[in-house]
């Protein structure tokens, strides 16, 4: 394969100990020594939120993971929507392909590898938007991936052409059109997708990958998932802006990829996702109870 590997976006704010974390698990990727990264370090709230930033800041800057490295410490708090969209808008007018990942991840030594490849065996297949790195749980499947609908923003690969379609709505009308004629199609192998755009909408959450979702919805476009995850998210607890509750499986990372990744046609199989969503309907009850009642409160 081609010896320039994609680079890393990696975005953190305040959390030096999940990002340190992360690093390791990153390290343990041979592609990792040959990438680019693009650092992204969100602005303190205040001056003893600055001494947490400082210490990412300082830790950045004197590691040595990368085959070089960009650092973008900002001096003003956006929040994560904004510094998310603001940094891969960024990447995305100086490179083709990129690969995110965010503080609270630790992803499985296949990863890069992952990532790497189907980005290059995909690349000209102009209907596949999105390559995940994480599901919900470990499938019992021969294969290395499918294809599918899901979006997952735990560690994710995407080409420029097709990020440069984002938008981010605030329309009415949009959240109304979605729950009228797709909220079934929208939310299935994405629980609770609409009431994501919802809550966005009624200024309860400032998100940004559900509307990367819904422009790949919109697109009638295909994502690419492992049927073992290569990420999982630590993340979870009450400093963490959007996730601070557990509620799905929790799968061991895979760390060998059994065969060689080879490029297949894009195709959904209705038959395996069925499957897959039926599981994850069955694994995830209290998730998708949280969601009903959400979605019968807003």
């Amino acid at each position: 394969m081609n010896k320039l590997y994609s680079p890393i976006i990696i975005f953190t704010y305040n959390r030096l100990s999940h990002l340190k974390k992360l690093l390791i698990s990153l390290a343990k990727n041979p592609e990792c020594k040959k990438s680019k990264a693009y650092i992204f370090i969100d602005g303190p709230k205040d001056n003893k939120d600055k001494i947490n930033t400082d210490k990412i800041f300082n830790y950045m800057n004197n590691i040595d993971l990368f085959r070089s490295k960009q650092i973008f410490y900002r001096s003003n708090n956006l929040g994560t929507a904004s510094s998310v969209i603001k940094g891969i808008n960024y990447v995305a007018n100086k490179e083709k392909k990129f690969i995110v990942l965010e503080e609270d991840l630790i992803v499985s030594n296949q990863f890069l590898y992952f990532c790497n490849n189907l980005l290059k065996l995909y690349k000209n297949e102009k209907n596949v938007w999105h390559i995940n790195g994480w599901v919900f749980d470990n499938l019992k499947f021969e294969d290395e991936f499918f294809f599918s609908t899901h979006m997952s923003c735990w560690g994710w690969a995407t080409w420029s052409d097709r990020w440069k379609n984002f938008k981010k709505i605030k329309k009415k009308t949009f959240y109304f059109h979605i729950k009228k004629n797709f909220k079934k199609k929208f939310d299935y192998l994405n629980s609770g997708s609409y009431l994501g755009l919802l809550l966005n909408f009624k200024r309860k959450a400032n998100t940004w990958a559900v509307y990367w979702y819904y422009t790949i919805f919109k697109k009638h476009g295909l994502t690419i998932t492992p049927y073992k995850t290569l990420v999982i998210n630590r993340g979870f607890d009450f400093k963490s802006t959007n996730t601070k509750i557990n509620y799905y499986s929790k799968s061991k990372i895979q760390k060998k990829i059994n065969s060689k990744l080879n490029f297949k046609k894009p195709f959904l199989d209705l038959k395996i996702l069925d499957k897959i969503n039926n599981l994850y309907m069955r694994k995830n009850i209290v998730l998708n109870i949280s969601i009903k009642i959400k979605e019968l409160l807003y």
